[in-house]
């Protein structure tokens, strides 16, 4: 969901009608397409405040509905939707405030983006060698290596800190 309000289509009668909140009210939202959600659990989505881009990044003052993909104690990775980019990962440590993009859902890795999660991931040598020397498929095929990679590098940094 990316917008201001999730609106939830009510189906249980002929006139029933339609209920509107804010996102910003949602702590999460769960999607099911049956009469028994214990059966056919779809999703499970909760609000998150993001930001797109590195030089001039787009803010959004409101949160969106995002799907939680990967959680530890060192980051969450969570995929979004947009009606112009599609599907992308984010990804949020505890002492972020606002999640960050990572990359498209399903795509190659472009040069450009490819640079930009360089930059993102400046102070982290090994974060930035995968980067760069991953193949143009990889996350595309794999992302879920590079999620764990980012946990693991960020957990084993916090060891370092104390």
């Amino acid at each position: 969901v990316y917008d201001e309000t999730v609106v939830l289509n009510n189906l249980d009668g002929l006139f029933s009608k339609n209920r509107t909140h804010a996102t910003k009210d949602i702590d999460s939202m769960y999607i099911w397409f049956d009469t028994e959600p214990d059966k056919v659990l779809i999703s499970h989505a909760v609000p998150v405040y993001y930001y797109y881009g590195n030089e001039t990044p787009m803010e959004y003052g409101y949160p969106s509905m995002c799907y939680v993909l990967y959680q530890s104690k060192n980051v969450t990775i969570y995929e979004a939707w947009d009606l112009y980019l599609g599907d992308f990962y984010l990804y949020k440590t505890p002492d972020m405030q606002y999640a960050k993009a990572l990359f498209r859902k399903g795509k190659k890795l472009t040069e450009k983006r490819r640079a930009t999660l360089c930059d993102e991931f400046q102070n982290y040598s090994i974060i930035k060698n995968y980067i760069k020397s991953i193949h143009k498929d990889k996350l595309k095929d794999d992302p879920v290596s590079f999620f764990l990679l980012i946990d693991k590098v960020l957990g084993s940094e916090k060891k370092d800190r104390r």
